[in-house]
This record gives C-alpha cells, structure tokens and sequence, in this order.
C-alpha cells in the first residue's frame, strides 16, 4: 500500500487552491477513496475542538444523528477491544457524549494522544483508501490544530492521506507537519497573456480582448 503523509496547500486567496483540492478530490474519488472534507470559519477560530468535530463527524458519517445513534456508529468503527474510557475522549471531541456520563479528567496531552490513535485506529479498519481535506486552516481553533498535526505526522503507518489548504500567513502546527508543500503564486502578466492566447487564439481581431482580460 502506498505510503500516507500531509500535503498542504499554500497561498493568497483567489489562486485556485479550492479548485486545487476539488479536482484531486474528483480524481480520488474515482479511484475509489473515501473523501472526508472539513472547512475552518472565521468566526470559529476561538472555539475549541471545532475543526477537529467538523472532520471526525464527517469521517464517521454521525452527520444528522441522534447523540446515541451517533455514538453507535461510531463504535461500530472502532477496534472491539477499545477502552471505553479512551472511546469517551473521542465521542467529547465530536460533541457526541452522554451528557449524563462524567468527565474522565484525563489531561490535555493524554486526551491528543488517545483521539490520535482512534482516529488511526478507525483509518486502519477502512478497507477503503482515504483522502481527508481540510480548507482554510488558517481559521482553525489551536487544539484541532494540534490533534490534526500529530494525527497527519502518524499517516505514516497509513496509505490515508491528507491535505489542507490555508494561505501563508499560517504558521500553525499542520503547517510545520507537513510533508510535501505546494506554494501557489499569482501568474506574471506574460504567462497569463500566454494562457489567454492559448484560450482566445492569435488572431488580430481578439488581441484586444486578450489584453483587456
């Protein structure tokens, strides 16, 4: 099996990278993966844990549940000999626990450690291929930023792979995961003319055009 990893996307806003990460998902998903996408907003960078439910809810397909139908499926993910401790960390995180079960006070680093390995856990049990996508993570909330990075760095053992998009400024925990990273770049007024040309033709009647564009 191929080897998994993070691959993130870096650049302004209006270079294409949504578009980017739409098309290699399209071509994913005909060879068979399963696409998990995420977004990061704005006005949740404050929130705790928010990107990080947003990707775990989708991965586990609880979107729409009931809390208790929600956490059935997801056990029905996990390995049989899973802690139900450690299962609690995870359901906290999706915002899917019994609010009538009692915290377990386990620390902020336990708590990272053990949703990375469920997460890895459940990745290992798909018998499908998996492409998870996160967008603007210049947006994300700290602690699903550091889940997320140790989560990608433990891809490794995996053939899931994983890519998220935010624009430079970001210099985040992902960010310093990465594995292989694409910087977009506005074009020059030479290749863009080029581009133009190759669309519109050479003919003297669209020259104008071109240049206009």
């Amino acid at each position: 099996a191929e080897r998994g990893g993070l691959i993130t996307i870096v650049g302004e806003p209006g270079l294409g990278k949504s578009r980017l990460i739409t098309e290699v998902s399209a071509r994913a998903s005909q060879r068979g993966a399963d696409i998990v996408l995420a977004r990061c907003e704005s006005h949740t960078t404050g929130v705790a844990f928010r990107a990080l439910a947003r990707l775990l809810r989708t991965m586990f397909g609880v979107q729409g549940l009931g809390l208790a139908d929600a956490r059935a499926r997801t056990a029905a993910q996990l390995s049989s000999t899973a802690d139900d401790a450690d299962i609690y960390v995870l359901y906290d995180a999706m915002g899917i626990a019994d609010p009538a079960a009692a915290d377990i006070g386990m620390s902020v680093d336990g708590r990272r450690r053990k949703l990375v390995a469920l997460m890895i856990d459940a990745v290992q049990r798909r018998s499908r291929r998996v492409l998870f996508v996160l967008e603007d993570a210049h947006w994300i909330d700290a602690p699903s930023d550091d889940v997320l990075a140790d989560f990608a760095a433990s891809l490794a053992a995996t053939s899931a792979l994983m890519i998220v998009s935010y624009r430079p400024e970001f210099t985040g925990a992902l960010d310093t995961a990465t594995t292989r990273r694409l910087d977009l770049r506005a074009l020059t007024r030479r290749a863009a003319m080029h581009l133009v040309s190759q669309v519109l033709g050479e003919d003297p009647s669209v020259t104008r055009l071109g240049g206009r564009i």
